[in-house]
């Protein structure tokens, strides 16, 4: 009988350790997984992974990184003298920065999207081709080692016979991982019952 006590002893030893081994095998395995999911952020503060859906009262949407700011405005006929305090349209402003401007000025890291309506009689707009991209934005470098060179873009089109002005930004030191955001983020833009090209 004392033959047997020390096998089992030993068995329960052994058991233990593969125990042990198993579980720390299971937690480097899990801290793995989370280190990797935070480097691509998919973790809340890893780098803002989820995204944001403005709908508008006009009907369209767009959708960005939770990480960015949104701030909606007015949009009036630009002359203070012949319509003071009318509203004719609405609008957003879109970026990485805050306070948001209603103009395009960004700061030298920023990039900002703006759409409106409202203000433009349709005179020289085309038919928007869909979806939109930067390539659509003339005066803004599509390419991000150039975009230090880069003007604002500004964009108007019509949408079932609505007419749109949007507008893109992006400062000097802008990231490429918000340039990329900027990119997904005017790709977003739907239109209700818009036919693509």
């Amino acid at each position: 009988m004392a033959i047997a006590v020390p096998a089992v002893i030993q068995d329960a030893r052994r058991r233990q350790r593969l125990r042990r081994r198993g579980l720390a095998a299971f937690l480097l395995a899990a801290a793995v997984a989370v280190k990797a999911t935070w480097s691509a952020g998919g973790l809340p503060g890893g780098g803002g992974s989820s995204t944001v859906t403005f709908h508008s009262t006009d009907g369209w949407t767009v959708t960005y990184p939770s990480r960015f700011h949104r701030s909606a405005f007015g949009v009036g006929c630009g002359n203070a003298i012949s319509c003071p305090e009318v509203e004719f349209g609405r609008g957003v402003s879109i970026g990485n920065f805050s306070p948001l401007t209603t103009d395009d000025v960004v700061p030298p890291t920023g990039v900002l999207f703006q759409l409106y309506t409202g203000r433009l009689d349709g005179v020289g707009t085309t038919r928007a081709r869909l979806p939109l991209t930067l390539r659509d934005f003339p005066l803004f470098a599509v390419d991000p080692a150039h975009v230090r060179q880069a003007g604002p873009g500004s964009y108007v089109f019509q949408v079932n016979g609505q007419s749109f002005h949007a507008v893109v930004a992006a400062g000097r030191s802008a990231a490429p991982a918000d340039l990329r955001a900027l990119s997904q983020l005017v790709s977003s833009v739907r239109f209700s019952r818009a036919r693509a090209r």
